[in-house]
């Protein structure tokens, strides 16, 4: 999927500095130099995005497949993540969670004053509170922005913004490479509490369809059948996560997109969040349940549909295989 074009602006010839026009009050222009750390799937987008809207891209990974893949888009190779906070004006993080985005921005937080740091990442909204109040001491900026969007729906993402109006206004026009709408929803950590109410969303869907396409194996309903016979049919059942996930539960094509490792650790910073603010996640909780089955079974690295394979043990275990159904369909199907 490419990303529409924009209107790529003249090449500038200043090669490795942060001019003070880069930082007016409009915001950051390209072709400023910005900053990713964390190359990964997400990651690259981001780079290749950034990229494409003008600006100068220095990237930085600790993973040199996941970084080699980034200097391919055109991205610089930084040394180190200090190195990028020093060359750029903002810089974007793409990281696997809190842990990471701690010790990153960390590092990010010692250098030059003026920086705008941006965490895309799926992260709890206390680290980001703690993260910002750093910054403003140091007259730095820290946002949110976590992506609400999948890779296949790259160039349609909303992006929830918490942070200082100042700090948003800077980051806008790099916001706006990589996403089609930027929402300020409030002070530091808004926008990560925004992203993992959306994770409880996504946990207990992804659950109910894999609860939902194992029952039809069991009541004689080939997966496959039952899920061409919804995804079609304009019932409200149907979401963009359904068509998805269940079409990787019907094929058991688990190639992963959002893993069974990030599934629980994005479902634990829900269930934590939820729980600290005195809300009683109920169905979440039995999804976190799910998930870490699943991961201790061994599925982490596969997609997150599969913890069907949890459902399909259980049923196995309890009776007839129900693999049998997942094998046949009928002559006319």
């Amino acid at each position: 999927m490419r990303r529409p074009p924009r209107e790529q602006p003249a090449e500038a010839g200043a090669a490795h500095r942060v001019t003070r026009s880069y930082r007016e009050a409009e915001g950051i222009q390209p072709p400023a130099p910005i900053g990713v750390v964390g190359c990964g799937t997400m990651g690259r987008l981001l780079v290749q995005s950034v990229g494409s809207a003008g600006y100068r891209v220095v990237a930085y990974d600790t993973d040199r497949e996941a970084l080699s893949a980034a200097a391919e888009l055109g991205a610089e190779v930084a040394p180190g993540v200090r190195a990028v906070g020093e060359r750029c004006a903002a810089v974007l993080l793409s990281l696997p969670g809190p842990r990471e985005v701690r010790a990153v921005a960390g590092e990010l937080l010692e250098g030059r004053p003026g920086l705008v740091i941006v965490d895309t990442s799926t992260s709890d909204p206390e680290t980001t509170r703690s993260l910002a109040r750093r910054a403003e001491a140091v007259g730095k900026y820290f946002l949110d922005a976590p992506i609400l969007g999948r890779p296949a729906t790259w160039g349609q993402w909303t992006v929830p913004v918490g942070g200082t109006s100042e700090g948003v206004a800077r980051a806008r026009r790099v916001l706006e490479a990589f996403a089609a709408r930027v929402v300020p929803v409030g002070e530091a950590g808004t926008g990560h509490t925004v992203k993992l109410l959306n994770q409880m969303m996504f946990a207990v869907l992804n659950a109910v369809t894999a609860e939902v396409l194992s029952t039809a194996s069991r009541v004689g309903v080939h997966p496959e059948v039952f899920y061409e016979c919804l995804v079609t049919s304009g019932a409200a059942t149907v979401s963009s996560l359904f068509r998805e996930v269940g079409a990787k539960i019907a094929r058991h094509d688990f190639t992963p997109v959002f893993s069974v490792d990030l599934l629980c650790k994005d479902t634990d910073l829900a269930v934590g969040m939820a729980r600290a603010a005195g809300a009683a996640p109920l169905l979440t909780g039995i999804a976190q349940v799910l998930g870490h089955t699943a991961k201790a079974r061994g599925l982490g690295d596969l997609d997150s549909a599969a913890v069907v394979r949890v459902y399909e043990d259980l049923l196995a275990n309890g009776g007839e295989d129900q693999g049998s159904a997942h094998g046949q369909r009928g002559a006319g199907s």
